[in-house]
């Protein structure tokens, strides 16, 4: 399905993105984004296919996320033009999500 596409490819990037940051801060955006993906796999999808709904965990899940990228002030002009397309791909694989 290529919402499932998309939002795979929106949130590997927002991992490769986040290589910019501090350790800290980027470890935190990648472990958040694969415990995400772990939710989806493990345990949405099926809720998905027997319930036609999404979880209300996976959307805290993605929040997180959300909050890691937005929260996270940059202090160097190479982290401040990694901000926005960070912030646009999270809203992708949020977008994709919803279309699932």
């Amino acid at each position: 399905q290529e919402s499932v596409r998309i939002e795979a490819q929106a949130l590997h990037e927002v991992k490769a993105r986040a290589s910019v940051y501090p350790a800290e801060v980027r470890d935190r955006i990648r472990a958040d984004v694969d415990s995400y993906v772990s939710h989806v796999v493990n345990d949405e999808w099926k809720v998905m296919s027997e319930r036609n709904t999404l979880t209300e965990r996976g959307t805290e899940l993605l929040d997180q996320v959300r909050a890691d990228v937005t929260d996270y002030e940059p202090k160097t002009d190479h982290e401040g033009q990694a901000y926005q397309p960070l912030v646009d791909q999270v809203a992708a694989a949020d977008d994709a999500r919803s279309s699932r």
